[in-house]
């Protein structure tokens, strides 16, 4: 199943388009040609003409094409494009990729699967926050249940993540609430933090397994639960940095990154975090993802471009995106060449180290060795297009 990245996570691992593109301009995206290793001793970061928390008309950018993916194996992949009513399937590692007609899904629907046949999608039907099954690899889809708030001011907005574990356990994450389910997504328990509500917004997420989860504030904080959501404890940053993504690999190590660009470690489950590297020159993170303790990737933005304070930014002209890999825990971080040009890249996931996944904008990548290689195998405009 899809983790973020965030992309990914996460970005993400869903997220709102919306929500995402708030923080693909602040700080995030993307991957490309780079010259040198980055390390500890590198130089200091440059104050960049980024945005600083939200989007604005004087940003110029055109969002993913990508509204949500799950993968499963090596060679299963399930895509929600940002315009139609379908999913575009792939069950041999993107060689060949279908367009399955899905009119239950909106382009706005979150999805997760926990194996080839069986998944779940979070989509807005009529204004609610609608839950729906699959038992066909997404082929055909039933409503499940709609999510119903004992707070009556609460109101689905959009649709922001959804994970199961297995096939009873799950979690959603919407714009401004998060939802638990241990009977395969009938009933639904509102799981939100208490010292979240009225103070910032969920902007990412990661869940472990059906009991820990962490769910990071707009306004600073991140979260952390060890019993599904019951209980919550806060974690906050150095100087209440906000965090843009997070992934862990067991309950104890895991890293972040913040809005200040850095890359934070820890080795406690969270109860504190040190901040791993410096970055070279103009360079911004965006998503991490660790498949193991010691190799991750993080996709980030390296300034290109010029800009003169007081007029538009148009991200695609001052920022390319890059992609960097570790083998030693994210002490040391390499450069690695994916695509001429990407303006950015989206979010990033491997279902185990050898195979893994990279969305741009436009373009969907696959590596079968580690990363060494990097080959384009699906130009999401043309297949929607058609």
């Amino acid at each position: 199943m899809w983790r973020r990245f965030n992309l990914a996570r996460t970005m993400k691992t869903c997220a709102g388009w919306c929500f995402f593109l708030t923080l693909s301009l602040c700080l995030f995206s993307c991957k490309d040609d780079f010259v040198a290793d980055i390390n500890a001793s590198g130089g200091a970061i440059h104050k960049l003409p980024v945005p600083s928390n939200r989007a604005s008309s004087d940003e110029v950018v055109r969002p993913p094409r990508i509204r949500s993916a799950a993968f499963h194996g090596r060679n299963l992949a399930w895509l929600v494009p940002s315009e139609g009513r379908h999913l575009l399937l792939t069950e041999d590692g993107g060689a060949n990729w279908s367009k399955v007609p899905a009119q239950k899904l909106s382009s706005a629907s979150c999805i997760s699967f926990i194996d080839a046949q069986r998944g779940w999608a979070l989509s807005n039907i009529d204004g609610k926050g609608t839950v729906l099954r699959t038992s066909d690899g997404g082929r055909t889809w039933s409503i499940v249940t709609t999510l119903k708030s004992a707070d009556r001011e609460w109101d689905f907005t959009s649709a922001l993540r959804i994970e199961f574990i297995d096939e009873l356990h799950g979690w959603i994450v919407e714009t401004f609430s998060a939802w638990y389910t241990f009977d395969g997504g009938v009933n639904w328990t509102e799981v939100t933090p208490p010292a979240l509500k009225g103070r910032g917004q969920p902007i990412c997420e990661f869940f472990l397994d059906s009991l820990k989860g962490w769910i990071c504030s707009s306004k600073g904080p991140l979260f952390f639960t060890a019993d599904s959501g019951k209980t919550w404890q806060s974690q906050t940053l150095h100087g209440n940095t906000n965090v843009q993504d997070l992934t862990f690999v067991d309950e104890k190590t895991g890293w972040l990154v913040g809005n200040d660009g850095q890359l934070y470690n820890t080795k406690d489950g969270g109860k504190s975090w040190q901040v791993q590297t410096e970055l070279y020159k103009d360079i911004i993170l965006d998503a991490v993802y660790f498949p193991g303790k010691e190799e991750g990737w993080a996709i980030g933005r390296n300034f290109v471009g010029h800009h003169r304070e007081g007029q538009p930014i148009d991200v695609e002209k001052s920022f390319r995106g890059i992609v960097l890999h570790t083998t030693n825990e994210g002490q040391s971080w390499q450069p690695v060449s994916v695509g001429k040009d990407e303006p950015f890249f989206d979010r990033i996931y491997f279902t185990d180290v050898e195979h893994g996944w990279l969305l741009s904008r436009d373009n969907v990548y696959r590596t079968t060795d580690r990363g060494r290689t990097w080959h384009r195998v699906l130009n999401v405009p043309s297949i929607v297009g058609q």
